[in-house]
């Protein structure tokens, strides 16, 4: 999967980093691994944020990944209450 996964990031224009803001787990950090080894521009995009009670949470997620990987843009959405969602 290692091979697979890299060959996936090679001859493309954009990424798109799809994460879920309550669960982080390890092959989510796995693939954030990965994008250290491109240098195609990547959007992050933090979904579930409907269920995040503290948004200040948000911020500090999107912090923390922005410190592993230098994201483009960061994107908080919600896609059960359609925010964020065009």
């Amino acid at each position: 999967m290692n091979k697979e996964a890299k060959l996936a990031l090679t001859g493309i224009d954009l990424i798109l980093f799809v994460c879920d803001r309550n669960i982080w787990q390890d092959d989510d950090q796995w693939a954030l691994s990965l994008l250290q080894e491109t240098s195609t521009p990547t959007v992050l995009i933090i979904n579930k944020t409907d269920r995040c009670q503290h948004k200040e949470h948000l911020i500090t997620h999107s912090k923390e990944l922005q410190k592993q990987h230098r994201f483009i843009e960061s994107i908080a959405l919600s896609a059960r209450n359609k925010n964020n969602i065009q």
